[in-house]
């Protein structure tokens, strides 16, 4: 049963197991992530608990599923918002779509994978899900990022996380 519709979502930037930072700050490009995680929803169904016609007085171990997003996530686009030139001399201009330069994975779960190899066609949404967005090359120099997180689901919705920032080094 789907439990909930996604009304809200955020971005923060993350160091460490989950320590939020100024997004300003300076940080090495593998210590720092953005995470994005559902800020708010809707709920528009409630798991009834489940018959326990059975034996009486015996306990069961069993819990309920948690709650789910009633659409998948279908994708997640990096958009450029400030010309930047790489140290490889390879410019990002503004309104390019940067996501191949990020990887993304559960927030907990090691590394990070290709946004479209992560995502696998969609990915269901439950409301505790956490995700990471990394930069995956060595920038060798400061490099000041400014993007667009637009995520969106199955359903057509879209959420723009705009004037985000990733400062690395």
């Amino acid at each position: 049963m789907k439990d909930f519709n996604i009304t809200e979502m955020e971005a923060l930037t993350l160091v460490g197991q989950g320590q939020q930072v100024t997004p300003s700050g300076t940080y090495p490009f593998d210590e720092v992530v953005k995470g994005i995680r559902i800020k708010s929803f809707q709920t528009i169904a409630v798991t009834e608990p489940m018959s326990t016609a059975g034996i009486l007085g015996v306990a069961f171990a069993c819990s309920p599923p948690p709650p789910q997003s009633a659409s998948n996530l279908a994708d997640v686009k990096i958009i450029n918002l400030k010309e930047i030139t790489l140290p490889t001399g390879e410019t990002l201009k503004i309104g390019d779509d940067i996501s191949s330069y990020f990887g993304m994975n559960y927030y907990f779960a090691e590394g990070t994978r290709p946004i479209p190899e992560f995502l696998e066609g969609t990915l269901e949404l439950f409301a505790d899900d956490f995700f990471k967005l990394a930069w995956v090359q060595n920038p060798v120099s400061e490099l000041n990022l400014v993007f667009t997180i637009r995520v969106q689901l199955e359903s057509g919705l879209e959420f723009s996380l705009t004037d985000e920032i990733l400062n690395i080094r």
